[in-house]
C-alpha cells in the first residue's frame, strides 16, 4: 500500500470522460488537498477554468476534443496555468505539459502534479 501523500495546493480542473477514472482521480486529488472541479468534456473543463484555477489535468481523448487542444484554449486566458495530460497511449510529450501514463498510482500522480507546477514556476 502506498503512503498517503498530502499536498495543499488549491483548485484543480479535472477533465476525464471515463466516470470511474474521474471519480477515482478526483478522490485522490481531494486526499492530496486540492479542491476539484470535475468535467467530462473539454467544453465543460474550459468553462470551469477561472483565475483561481491552479492546475488543469486533462485526459488526452475527450468526447469533444483532446487534452492538448483544451490546454491550448485554457492557456489563451491563463498563460501560466500548469497542465498535466493523462493518456493510456504512447505519450507524445508535446508542449510544456507534463504527460502521465495511465494507469497510474497515487505517487506517480503526485510526482506529475509537482512537475507540472514546476514547469511554469
Amino acid at each position: 500500500m502506498e503512503p498517503r501523500l498530502k499536498l495543499s495546493r488549491g483548485q484543480v480542473v479535472l477533465a476525464e470522460d471515463d466516470t470511474m477514472v474521474r471519480i477515482a482521480v478526483a478522490a485522490l486529488l481531494t486526499e492530496f488537498g486540492w479542491d476539484v472541479a470535475e468535467a467530462s468534456t473539454a467544453a465543460d473543463a474550459l468553462a470551469a477554468i477561472s483565475a483561481s484555477t491552479d492546475l488543469l489535468i486533462a485526459d488526452l481523448h475527450l468526447p469533444d476534443g483532446n487534452g492538448v487542444d483544451l490546454a491550448v484554449a485554457a492557456r489563451r486566458g491563463h498563460p501560466q496555468l500548469p497542465v498535466m495530460i493523462a493518456t493510456g497511449e504512447p505519450m507524445a510529450d508535446e508542449g510544456d505539459y507534463v504527460w502521465l501514463a495511465k494507469p497510474f498510482r497515487a505517487a506517480a500522480l503526485r510526482r506529475a502534479i509537482e512537475a507540472a507546477i514546476s514547469v511554469v514556476a
